[in-house]
């Protein structure tokens, strides 16, 4: 398996002034929703919740700041309010923000994932998509996020339970639906796109073998990890100190659902906004300053 370079690509890390210096506090990243006629696009930041609710009792100018890599090297900064920064609408236990962005193509490299590689219900029946499945998903390593330059990096594992609504998954935000994941989550991964990678040929439910060439699929977000405590000695073998003190990595990670960035970037506020700009752009009367709030106004 291999990641396409425009996975890391549509990767931003963001991060929070302090008193004196800014503090990475997660990955972000970017989704583009094309409009019925396609003539235009919107365009849309994405990260988990909780990283947007940790930041607004950080910061100390109340902006997130985001860090994108410029064309002629080197990064840059996008200051977003983070009152801007939308959660789900519905379901206070969705671990989703959105933020209408559509950076500059001239100043900014940058990539976007069509919203319609979203995975859907209809794609994992006909592909019969479960346990085992390979996955990828591209984010921030804190100890390594690059100087002169954004360094995500992309960690591999595979889907270890499907969502069941009947048995949701206990995380420090409450129950949620989600993913497991069998692949190691750390710190500054939280918010990072999951794409599930298909194989380039699978056995139907018939026992009929089917090829449409490799697909990655936009799986959901990274929410987390959990963590244990070591309570042996020969658990610890591998720890220094007092084994009970150590908190270990287990191993599963928490992976929300992207039908849930789906409902966000179609909330009523978002959509409303969205409609009104689409309308512009069929009147030929659309503005520049459709560009900040993720319209494309160029497509033909």
């Amino acid at each position: 398996m291999k990641a396409p370079s425009s996975a890391q690509r549509c990767v931003a890390f963001l991060y929070v002034q302090m008193s004196t210096s800014r503090r990475p506090v997660g990955t972000s990243f970017l989704v583009h929703r094309s409009a019925d006629d396609r003539r235009s696009s919107t365009t849309y930041l994405v990260t988990a919740r909780h990283v947007i609710d940790n930041a607004s009792r950080e910061a100390a100018d109340g902006l997130i700041w985001v860090r994108l890599n410029t064309r002629g090297g080197g990064t840059d900064w996008i200051e977003t309010k983070i009152h801007d920064w939308l959660p789900h609408s519905k379901d206070e236990t969705v671990d989703v923000s959105v933020l209408p962005l559509r950076p500059s193509f001239e100043k900014f490299e940058w990539a976007a994932i069509d919203i319609a590689t979203a995975l859907d219900d209809g794609t994992i029946a006909r592909r019969g998509i479960g346990p085992g499945d390979e996955l990828f998903f591209p984010g921030m390593f804190v100890s390594h996020r690059g100087q002169q330059r954004n360094v995500p990096i992309v960690r591999m594992g595979n889907i270890a339970a499907m969502p069941n609504p009947d048995e949701k998954v206990l995380t420090g935000i409450g129950l949620i639906d989600a993913y497991l994941v069998e692949a190691r989550s750390i710190g500054g991964l939280s918010g990072s796109p999951v794409f599930v990678a298909l194989d380039v040929v699978w056995q139907d439910d018939n026992g009929e073998w089917r090829g449409t060439g490799g697909q990655n699929y936009l799986l959901g977000l990274m929410h987390g990890h959990w963590t244990g405590t070591v309570t042996s000695a020969d658990e610890a073998d591998d720890w220094p100190g007092d084994p009970a003190s150590e908190q270990v990595n287990m191993g599963i990670g928490v992976v929300v659902p992207v039908r849930y960035i789906v409902e966000a970037i179609n909330q009523p506020k978002i959509a409303i906004a969205r409609e009104a700009a689409e309308r512009r752009l069929r009147e030929g009367t659309a503005q520049a300053t459709d560009l900040a709030t993720g319209i494309s106004v160029t497509g033909a």
